[in-house]
């Protein structure tokens, strides 16, 4: 079930199951992947008329901030409570809310976004939680206006499986991989890579 985030819990319990792992999520577009985020435009409520933002937006599921370690500043994570049949809500990071909100406070806040590579009605999402800015794009570059999203609330085509694990990178790739095919096994997996490799190649 892709529209209520079904294929990645099932993922992320797989990969959880997996030695050597501590903590799994998925994520739409993977830190420093230089794949992107999300292109959707994203609009606040009663601002009808403004110019559209375009920040990075990422759909996840799992502890996503335990894999990459980040802080929440005020209010809450996304969890497993945002199943599809929840109210639709979002998390933002600091440089977001500061920017879109300037000396006001962003929870609490409703944004919309239209579906993502399909037509339709913009979907209200209410803003839960305000993170910590992270350099998720390039590690050289300032953290740019994030906003997080539940996969059982908003579709999206693909995801990277992260992994934070007891053991060295390497050692958990294959598990990681036998353990999706077992599963899934015409499932393509584009690519294996450790993070820190990625970050020290920029």
């Amino acid at each position: 079930d892709p529209t209520e985030g079904g294929f990645t819990r099932d993922l992320v319990e797989r990969m959880q199951a997996v030695p050597g792992v501590a903590s799994a999520a998925t994520i739409s577009s993977a830190p420093l992947s230089g794949i992107g985020a999300i292109p959707v435009d994203v609009a606040v409520a009663g601002r009808e008329g403004a110019e559209p933002l375009r920040p990075s937006v990422r759909v996840v599921s799992g502890p996503i901030q335990d894999v990459l370690q980040l802080s929440l500043l005020r209010g809450r994570w996304l969890d497993a409570g945002d199943h599809a049949q929840a109210e639709q809500v979002a998390v933002v990071n600091r440089a977001f809310a500061e920017r879109v909100f300037p000396g006001g406070e962003a929870i609490g806040q409703t944004i919309t976004l239209p579906p993502f590579g399909q037509a339709g009605d913009r979907r209200a999402f209410r803003i839960v939680g305000v993170m910590a800015d992270a350099r998720l794009s390039r590690v050289a570059s300032p953290a740019r206006p994030e906003v997080w999203l539940p996969d059982a609330q908003y579709w999206v085509s693909s995801v990277a499986v992260m992994l934070r694990g007891h053991v060295a990178p390497t050692d958990l790739a294959t598990p990681a991989q036998q353990a999706i095919w077992a599963a899934h096994p015409d499932q393509g997996i584009y690519a294996t890579q450790a993070i820190a490799t990625v970050r020290d190649r920029q």
